[in-house]
């Protein structure tokens, strides 16, 4: 590496002002790098991949093949850039969410590698996130790619649409995308009828802010103190990874008359299932 160019990488590694967008790409870079250099038809596919996520708008074609070449000169350690991620991707939800997006980015047409994988649970590690847990990240990032799953744009908690429920159906084309946002108005109903005879629909789609963060909630129904948020997921549907991160954020600020309702078609994913388990009370599931 040159030296002009090792000053201005090293000076952009531990800068605080590093754009969150360029660490979950360092993140994403590094996994790709884990197993060997990259060829050029590689490093070409690589960027298109990462170009087409919504986290990392705004990086170039030229910044992310001249950084892929700088930390390929830091392989297969990559301290530098490890210990900056570390360090200003502090917040838990972007420090999870930057996993599954690598994941995400370099299995979208193939298993990970081994060392893909290792660098992943290396980095998880360093971030505080159990091994359990991230191989489940890991295992729902495989499943999107491999489209056994429906995961909704509409309630991604990643993307700051302020699309409606009407606005999404109008542009939704997949079929299983179709039917999983027509089931919201049945299960919105049925769930009413069940929880709160005479109750108030007083949100559809509305987007609750949490903290740094925003949650989409399909519908809030009121009946006199009591509120139910509800989240209804159709046969085939999980929620996003980010969504139950933000669910137990939510979960924590409820007092004892509100509770968030996840009303399901047909057998909760595995992850989604074992999530509202563990919030019971604050969280339960309604089966429609």
């Amino acid at each position: 590496m040159r030296s002009a160019t090792l000053a201005g990488f090293l000076s952009s590694l531990f800068s605080s002002g590093r754009p969150e967008r360029e660490l979950l790409a360092d993140v994403i870079l590094m996994t790709a790098l884990a197993d060997g250099a990259l060829s050029e038809s590689e490093r070409d596919g690589l960027a298109r991949a990462m170009q087409d996520e919504d986290e990392l708008a705004g990086l170039t074609w030229e910044w992310i093949l001249e950084r892929a070449e700088e930390l390929a000169d830091d392989a297969p350690l990559f301290s530098d850039a490890r210990e900056a991620v570390s360090k200003h991707l502090d917040d838990p939800f972007r420090r999870r969410q930057s996993i599954a997006l690598a994941a995400r980015v370099i299995g979208s047409d193939r298993d990970l590698a081994e060392e893909e994988r290792a660098i992943l649970l290396s980095l998880a590690h360093g971030f505080g996130i159990d091994e359990r847990e991230t191989k489940r990240i890991l295992e729902e990032a495989a499943e999107a790619s491999g489209g056994r799953f429906v995961r909704l744009r509409f309630n991604d908690p990643r993307v700051a649409d302020a699309a409606t429920l009407y606005d999404a159906l109008g542009e939704a084309s997949e079929e299983a995308v179709v039917a999983a946002l027509l089931y919201k108005p049945r299960a919105i109903r049925t769930a009413m009828t069940m929880l709160a005879p005479g109750g108030k629909l007083t949100e559809v789609g509305d987007r609750l802010q949490i903290g740094l963060h925003q949650l989409r909630i399909d519908a809030t129904v009121e009946l006199g103190p009591r509120t139910w948020h509800l989240r209804c997921i159709a046969a085939n549907e999980a929620m996003h990874a980010d969504e139950r991160i933000v669910l137990k954020m939510l979960a924590g600020q409820l007092d004892e008359y509100t509770q968030v309702v996840v009303v399901h078609e047909t057998d909760l994913y595995a992850a989604d299932d074992a999530f509202v388990s563990q919030m019971a009370e604050k969280i339960v599931a309604l089966r429609i």
